[in-house]
Formats: structure tokens, sequence, C-alpha cells
């Protein structure tokens, strides 16, 4: 019995020792990682960590909000499966407390355009697209009042107003 006793403490002994050097460790390669690792983004703005996090759906995102009022509801029309799915969550959150409301394009895109329910309509779109979202903004051009066009290297959208 006593032998068994000191066997057990031994093994716990052994168990701590070895946890505590295995946190140690992994303390000080955790450090090693900010000066290796992090140290791209340690002198970033929060808006630049972002943008480069979520890419340039963050700055379309900015673009409206700073084209559209606090309280408005704007209805959100995308031209790719890849924009529409992941965009909602974003877009709900930087754009709080605006309301949000999204459509893939398709042929009941008129009739819900025409009720009027919505401040602002929002069309983004890819530069290699040859879309629905596309292809109404042109032959809608005229209904279509444009508050501002967002432009950069790969994407292209725009706020409106329907008239």
């Amino acid at each position: 019995m006593k032998n068994y006793k000191r066997y057990w403490i031994v093994f716990c002994t052994l168990i701590l020792a070895a946890w505590f050097f295995v946190s140690f460790f992994r303390t000080f390669y955790n450090f090693s990682k900010v000066y290796t690792e992090e140290r791209q983004w340690m002198f970033l703005s929060d808006d630049e960590k972002r943008s480069k996090t979520f890419g340039d759906i963050y700055n379309f995102l900015e673009f409206i909000g700073e084209n559209t009022k606090t309280h408005d509801s704007i209805l959100f029309f995308f031209s790719n499966k890849k924009y529409f799915a992941g965009t909602g969550y974003l877009s709900t959150y930087f754009l709080y407390p605006r309301q949000i409301y999204f459509s893939q394009f398709k042929k009941d895109t008129i009739s819900i355009i025409n009720s009027k329910k919505f401040d602002y309509i929002v069309l983004y779109w890819t530069n290699n697209d040859n879309s629905e979202v596309q292809n109404y903004f042109k032959e809608n051009s005229s209904k279509l009042k444009t508050v501002n066009i967002y432009e950069s290297k790969n994407t292209k959208g725009g706020v409106f107003k329907y008239e």
C-alpha cells in the first residue's frame, strides 16, 4: 500500500511538471508569433484590418453606409451566389440600424422593386460577370436615380433610388 501511494505521488508530480513545461514554452511560442506573424497587422487601423480580412465587400459596405441615412431600408441585389451567401451577416452588422433586405436576381425582381418599400436599391456585381444585375442596370438606368457609384479593381456597384 505504501509503494502504491508513493508511485501515485511521483506520477502526479511528473504530470504537473510536464504540464508546466509545455505551458511555459507554449507561452514563449505565442509571444514569438507576435513578432513574426502578426507584425504586419499591428500598425494597421481597424478599417484596414477589416478590408484585408473581408476584402472588397467591406469597402463596398462602408461606401453604402456613407451614402445612406441611418434608418433607411435597403434592398440588395447580387449577381453571384458567392457574394450573396456570406454578405448578409456582414452587411447587417456593418450597416446597422438600417434595415437590409436581400434578393438574388430572379424573374420576380421587378415586382419587388416596383413595390417601393425600400428607400434605396443596391446593385453589386463583379467586372467579369455578364449578369442580370448588370443588364437590369443598363436597361433601367432612366428609372434609377443614381445616389453614388462604387468601382474597384474587381467589382462595381451602386446605391440607387427607384423613381
